[in-house]
């Protein structure tokens, strides 16, 4: 299917010329991202990145031969997961947690009342990421595909959640 988004940023004597273009390279520019990233959501991701970017830039790119234009999108495409990668990796690496802790302050003397109280006070988001992760025992990739985002960014989500639960706890109780 082509995504519609394009055809508003291509000019309209073009669009035919793009969508053959996507139709042609886009299996091969998904490949080239997976080879980079292993990872089926972030290489659909980079792909959808690229077509956006040459979208905004068609002329130039429809100015190339066949044989290039396949050549840039491949090397866009390597160029691009190469980024998402290093973002992956740096935000890997700010997620510092400690992944044993799966009961927030299981210990502590409180009510089943209290705790949905407070939990009442977080973000719809918080509140989704913290019953999909601690009561429904949904891993992090599936909770990215559910809210659409990467594998790191619903571990960061599902982070920071805990993070905002265990403050307004804090906050409370203190």
């Amino acid at each position: 299917m082509f995504p519609m988004i394009y055809m508003s940023l291509v000019d309209e004597q073009n669009i035919s010329d793009f969508e053959k273009l996507y139709r042609r390279c886009r299996t091969k520019a998904y490949y080239s991202a997976y080879d980079v990233l292993k990872n089926e959501s972030l290489a659909e991701e980079c792909v959808s990145e690229v077509f956006l970017a040459l979208a905004k830039c068609f002329d130039r790119v429809n100015a190339l031969g066949e044989d290039e234009q396949v050549r840039y999108i491949a090397v866009s495409c390597r160029n691009r997961a190469l980024t998402i990668l290093e973002k992956e990796k740096h935000s890997a690496a700010e997620v510092s947690y400690d992944e044993q802790e799966s009961e927030l302050y299981a210990n502590a003397d409180v009510s089943l009342v209290e705790y949905k109280e407070l939990i009442s006070r977080l973000s719809e988001t918080d509140r989704f990421v913290l019953y999909h992760r601690c009561i429904a025992s949904t891993d992090y990739k599936q909770i990215g595909q559910l809210l659409g985002i990467s594998y790191t960014a619903a571990k960061q989500k599902c982070y920071e959640a805990k993070c905002r639960l265990k403050k307004l706890m804090k906050e409370e109780w203190e």
